[in-house]
């Protein structure tokens, strides 16, 4: 169990527990077989910094079980608000049921990557993801305590955003091909002549992403992989 999402605690501290002894004797790292000391740590990881458990230890003490109650209940709330707002609203449904606070939905009439250029431009900060198997493309949401105090706000901001969206549209067939072909090394481009070619200065993302997801939703998963890794590579170099 990661503390950092729901436990709101700093990154690199997590909780293993073990049923049974020889599962926990097996987590444990030694090693006897040279000429320094014998070394016996509880990962595979040697020196670390305690900084994030003491956070960790601090938070839990302060929320203590009232804290992560009142914080649950609230996520849930807003949850069920959003949820509900999209099932009433024409044009989005939801990808399923949440058991909890994270929930995805789809368009069933305009674009979803449309939308989130949308939503994006009112300032909020959404996951578009790609078809995969039986799963369409879809906005992906996680509610956290402080982004349920707005829900009111983002679900008025996603009803407006859901207006006459443009239908969705298949990328160019060309782009497509090349694209893939640069993806199996076949293009004759590397990373940096792709990013050139697409407009894109170092560091700078365009504004409306809508083109891009589109061309990376029709791409096979091993396409997309060696392209995000071409893309963000030269990007942020």
């Amino acid at each position: 169990m990661d503390l950092h999402k729901y436990g709101f605690a700093p990154k690199g501290t997590s909780i293993l527990l073990q049923r049974r002894r020889e599962l926990y004797d097996a987590q444990y790292y030694t090693c006897a077989s040279w000429t320094g000391y014998s070394i016996f740590n509880s990962t595979t990881l040697g020196s670390k910094s305690v900084a994030a458990l003491g956070a960790a230890y601090a938070l839990l003490q302060h929320l203590g079980k009232e804290g992560y109650r009142e914080r649950t209940t609230r996520m849930w709330n807003a949850t069920a608000k959003l949820v509900a707002l999209i099932d009433a609203t024409p044009g989005i449904a939801m990808v399923g049921r949440p058991d909890m606070n994270l929930f995805a939905f789809t368009t069933t009439n305009g674009d979803v990557f449309a939308l989130a250029d949308r939503l994006t431009a009112k300032g909020w900060h959404v996951q578009p993801t790609y078809q995969f198997g039986p799963s369409p493309a879809h906005i992906h949401l996680t509610i956290d305590p402080e982004n349920a105090r707005r829900a009111d706000e983002l679900g008025r901001d996603l009803a407006l955003c859901c207006k006459d969206l443009p239908p969705s549209t298949d990328p160019p067939e060309g782009v497509v091909a090349f694209l893939s072909r640069v993806a199996t090394g076949d293009g004759g481009m590397n990373g940096r002549a792709l990013v050139a070619e697409m407009g894109l200065g170092s560091g700078t993302l365009p504004t409306e992403s809508a083109p891009l997801h589109r061309i990376m939703n029709v791409m096979t998963p091993e396409a997309r992989e060696r392209l995000l890794v071409l893309f963000f590579a030269e990007l942020f170099s």
